[in-house]
């Protein structure tokens, strides 16, 4: 980050070529329409951009990078007002899938899927985060503004 911020435009290309397919993840899992996680992935590295003089360098660059972008999601999904539902048809394309993945694994999914639905936004966010995305417990913390011994409890509560 320190090479961008000093005007290197090839070191924006290795940040975007190593953030942008982790971001693309994290805004598919709620988002569902490629479109509108590419703009918001997109947005992410323009705030990031606009904002390359305020990055610490003392600090890792992930989990500023995860912030900028989780609270595009967040002011997203506000001006929406409700959450994004996913529609039949698209459930229906899933089902050809069941005999490549096996009917198990399509149940563990949705079993998961509903599982994570249930939990408060936050909470939601911190575990796909650590889990899903590989961010470690302070950077997870960093981003949802909890402290990293609060994130840590929440991964050893039993389920």
């Amino acid at each position: 980050m320190g090479a961008y911020v000093a005007g290197d435009a090839a070191a924006f290309r290795v940040i975007f070529e190593r953030y942008a397919p982790l971001l693309m993840r994290a805004m598919l899992r709620e988002l569902y329409v490629r479109d509108e996680a590419n703009d918001l992935v997109q947005q992410t590295f323009l705030q990031l951009h606009r904002a390359r003089s305020d990055f610490d360098p003392a600090q890792k660059l992930k989990p500023w990078v995860f912030t900028i972008a989780m609270n595009l999601k967040r002011e997203y999904f506000r001006r929406k007002k409700r959450r994004p539902e996913r529609s039949l048809d698209a459930e229906a394309t899933v089902e050809p899938a069941v005999a490549a993945l096996g009917a198990a694994r399509v149940d563990a999914q949705r079993t998961l899927a509903r599982v994570l639905g249930d939990l408060p936004a936050d909470q939601r966010e911190v575990i796909e985060l650590h889990w899903f995305d590989g961010l470690e417990f302070p950077g997870c913390a960093a981003i949802e503004l909890h402290d990293e011994f609060d994130v840590s409890i929440l991964f050893q509560a039993p389920v």
